[in-house]
This record gives structure tokens, sequence and C-alpha cells, in this order.
């Protein structure tokens, strides 16, 4: 008896399968476009999208550069590739202007916003952390006064319980409550490091860590990371070995641009090069929650035996952008954070701790997480599709298992500044690739937020950056 339960998507699959089955169809061979098929079958072209999305991630179909989708190769999408020649070298950050117009640019909603890393604001919680507050303000009469310093117990508490799958077991009197993990990126450089002094970072690196660096007058050493797997290793030993560096700084869950994550082996083995060299591993975890399959990653203070890693998160890239509340696992310097602390900011939104705090009690965050890792997925899914579709030919992207970002390679022809300043006039927001480093790297890259559903006005703006970047690279629109 057949299964009554099956999506219209589902059916699509199972035809295209079966075209390609009865028309003896070989690798390379084209398929019906995404638009006949949508005639052809009466469906969507929204639905047909997404079968046709599964099936590329099933390895049955592959798309291409402004052409269709074929029957699979070996290769679905082009990948990015890492170059082992990148010298190593001490390098200072000098891109505040830069930095500055892109961060209001991606705060303009009047564009269509590729730029910003955001989450998608139609799945976060925003009904129930609105129905959690108007509790408390009108049963708890002290949300306004002040929290204590080191932050909300209740929310720590629950912080200790959430780490636990991430493999840290850590008492709720070790975790500082900040205003985002910007604030604890802040304070522990500052505790750390002083200005002049050099710090060891991925390349290409999230702008906003630069930007941190660059204001307190620190130096930048960028170790290559590659594209699925993160830092390397050795490259990075290489550098402890041939630099004085007072710290690591480091994203090896989903890391911001590339979306890589870190074996448990190279966790291991970068702790341990680390506490050797008696270099500090500040560790920011702000995408380890997002993985798209499986078990939530290990988090790299997991493997750390000498009190070396120092960890930070926040809730702002999963639960809620408007909050800001991150916490810092601080470890040996905890007395030297909180005294940055409140010297500071003194403490973070009493109200916002209690919200973020019954909301994580009530239980619905795992069944949140587990709707939003899937979503994110088959987004990040589609828009490489859309990417293959519309970009010139030679373009490449990132392929995350998890958060919501793609990190592109276009043609060498492509300036992705001049790509910015075309697009920003068609109303669309994107990052060009060379805010990513210190040094004069990545000018034909580009950072894609995936966060946002694929309506049709963001497919359209996808087609016409497409075309503006075929046109820069000399291919024409």
């Amino acid at each position: 008896m057949e299964q009554q339960n099956v999506y219209k998507y589902e059916e699509v699959q199972s035809l295209i399968k079966k075209i390609i089955s009865e028309n003896g169809l070989k690798t390379g061979d084209k398929v019906p476009s995404i638009r006949k098929m949508s005639t052809d079958a009466g469906l969507s072209v929204s639905t047909i999208m997404k079968a046709y999305v599964e099936l590329e991630r099933q390895g049955v179909l592959e798309s291409r550069p402004q052409s269709g989708f074929y029957v699979s190769a070996d290769n679905s999408i082009p990948s990015l590739e890492i170059s082992a020649e990148k010298k190593i070298t001490v390098a200072r950050v000098d891109k505040f202007s830069m930095i500055y117009n892109v961060c209001n640019a991606m705060a303009d909603r009047s564009l269509i916003q590729f730029g910003g890393a955001s989450p998608c604001l139609s799945m976060l919680p925003s009904a129930e952390l609105a129905k959690t507050m108007k509790h408390i303000l009108n049963h708890n009469p002290d949300f306004n006064s002040f929290e204590i310093f080191r932050g909300n117990a209740q929310l720590r508490s629950c912080i200790s319980m959430q780490m636990l799958s991430a493999g840290l077991e850590i008492s709720p009197n070790e975790i500082i409550i900040t205003t985002g993990a910007t604030e604890s990126l802040s304070h522990i450089l500052r505790v750390v490091a002083k200005p002049g002094d050099c710090i060891a970072v991925e390349s290409p690196l999230h702008f906003g860590h630069l930007h941190a660096l660059e204001s307190m007058g620190m130096y930048v050493i960028e170790v290559p990371s590659r594209p699925d797997c993160g830092m390397d290793p050795d490259r990075l030993k290489d550098a402890l070995d041939k630099y004085d560096v007072k710290a690591l700084l480091i994203q090896p869950n989903f890391s911001n641009p590339l979306g890589g994550i870190l074996p448990n082996e190279d966790k291991k083995r970068i702790v341990e090069i680390c506490a050797a060299k008696n270099v500090p591993v500040i560790e920011d975890d702000v995408y380890g929650e997002l993985c798209h399959e499986g078990h939530r990653p290990k988090c790299l203070s997991s493997f750390d035996k000498d009190g070396n890693v120092i960890y930070l998160s926040s809730f702002t890239k999963t639960i809620s952008p408007s909050f800001r509340v991150g916490w810092i696992c601080p470890g040996r310097y905890y007395k030297e954070v909180m005294d940055k602390k409140i010297s500071t900011v003194l403490d973070t939104s009493r109200l916002l701790q209690l919200a973020l705090s019954d909301y994580l009690l009530s239980g619905k965050y795992s069944r949140y997480l587990n709707r939003v890792r899937r979503m994110y997925r088959n987004q990040v899914a589609a828009y490489r599709s859309y990417v293959m579709e519309f970009f010139p030919e030679g373009t490449r992207a990132s392929n995350p298992k998890g958060g919501y970002i793609l990190w592109m390679e276009l043609p060498e022809t492509v300036d992705s500044f001049r790509l910015y300043e075309a697009a920003m006039k068609e109303g669309i927001g994107i990052v060009p690739g060379f805010l990513f480093t210190a040094q004069d790297r990545y000018r034909n890259f580009i950072r894609l937020n995936c966060g946002s559903p694929l309506d049709k006005k963001h497919i359209d703006a996808l087609r016409k950056l497409g075309a503006m970047a075929a046109g820069l690279s000399g291919g024409g629109a």
C-alpha cells in the first residue's frame, strides 16, 4: 500500500529519479528546468526548487552556473580551495572606516540584506519571549533593579546545563553574563594582551574581531584556515614558533565566514600546542548550536586540561539578536574579567536575563533548535544552488555544515568592493571579502547571509547580484 503522507516535493524527487531512469540519462545530462517542471507538474517554483535542492544534497543532481540542473557527477558544486603558499606575517589592522560603512549598511532595513550575519527573524521565538517578558513585567516587581554583576543565577545555571551538550562541564559560578560576545571579547583581550601585542587568528576572520583588535592597537598573525575543517594546526605551530603571540582567537565550530568545523583531533591538538607555548586560547562559539545535522559539536574548551581556554558565546545568533546577552567562562582569568566588566558596563540587563532564563527553563529551546537547524541546512543548500545558477563561471562557494553564511570566491577579475558599491545602488547589501583580513587578500570574495527565506524578492536580488558579478568579470550579464 502506498504511503499517504508524502509531501509534494518528495513526489517531484521521485518523478525526477524516474525521468533519469526511464530516459537513460547519464552523468552530465540536463534535467528539466525548474520553471518547466513547475509548469508540467502544476506545482509552485519553490516546491520544485526544494525537491531539486534535496536531490542535489543526495548527490543525484548538480547545478551549474547560469545553466540549470544536471545528472550529478562526483562533485555538485565547486568548493573553495586554500592556498598552502600563503605566508604568515604580522599585520596591523587598519580598516575602521570601511567596516563602519559596511556595518551601517547592514543595519539599513531598506536594503535586501545579504550582508549582515543575521538569523531568520520569522523563525526566532519572538512571540514566546514577548509573552515571557509580559509575565515578568506584570508579576516580578523587581525586574527593574540591578542584577548581580556576574549575572542572574538562574540563567547561569541554564547555561551550565546547556554546555553539557558541547562536552563542557562547568559550574554556574564560573560563568559571567555579558552584553553579547563582543563585550566578552573586549574584556578578555584587554586582560591577556596590550597595545602592540600580536594575536593569532584565522584567515579569513570575522571583521568584527578585526575591528576589536584594531580598536585596541593590537597586531594580527593570520593563520590560513581550510574551508571545511578550519585552522591548520601545523601552520599554527609554525606561527607560534616564529612569533611572540599573546593569544589565539578562534571560532572552531562553523566559523564566520568560512563555516568550517575543526575535527576533534585538531581541536585537541590546537589546545595542546597552545598549552605547550603558554598561549591562551579565546574560543568564540556563537554558531556552535547551529549544526545542520547530527549532534552539536564539542567545543574546544572540552579538550582543555590546563585552564588555558577561555570560552565565550551568546544567544544573539540563535534566540535574539536584539537582547545582546552572552557569556564568558574565563577560567583562571575570572577576577581580571570581572574587574573589566565592573569598570565598564557593570551589569547586563536583569529583565532580559530573566526572560531568557524563563524561556530556557520552559524546555522549548531544544525543539526550537531542531527546527532552525533543519531550516538553515535547507536554506544554505538552496542559496548555493541559486548562486551556481546565477553567478558567472568560475564562482566557488563554501559548503558549511552549520550556521547560515556562505563564503564565495568570484572569478579573479571581479573586484568585490566594486560589486558591493554596484549592489548598494540597486538596494542590495553584501560584505566585500577584503574586510575579513588585515592584509591584501580576498579581493574577489564576498560573504553572503542565508538567514532570510528565499522568497521571490530575494531570488530576484540574487539573480541581479549574479548578473552584476558577471558584468564585472567581463562575462556579460
